[in-house]
């Protein structure tokens, strides 16, 4: 057997778009099934429901893998995806004008 034909044991990186995702999850489903779900609660404790995000350009650029490794379990979840969103909603709160003035 050459280099040429031995086959990996795994990937170790794969780029999975989120058009994939959605091609079996139906985004308004997942929002109806995510509604009650806290994982997403800051040290106010609003909670955010991960599949219903406010229509902003910084949201929409988000994808299924910032937060979830393909068909991972739930406990491997919660804490990558609020620590995505804690990466720009700095001092664990989800609501900007807390710290932002409007203008």
């Amino acid at each position: 057997m050459s280099y040429n034909d031995r086959q990996p044991t795994r990937l170790k990186q794969t780029e999975v778009s989120s058009e994939v995702c959605l091609s079996c999850h139906d985004k308004s489903e997942l929002a109806q099934k995510t509604a009650s779900v806290t994982a997403l609660t800051d040290s106010n404790g609003k909670t955010v429901n991960p599949h219903d995000l406010p229509a902003t350009e910084t949201h929409e650029a988000i994808t299924c893998t910032n937060c979830h490794a393909m068909h991972s379990k739930q406990t491997d979840l919660d804490g990558d995806a609020k620590a995505y969103c804690t990466s720009c909603h700095h001092a664990d709160v989800f609501e900007c004008y807390t710290c932002h003035q409007h203008s």
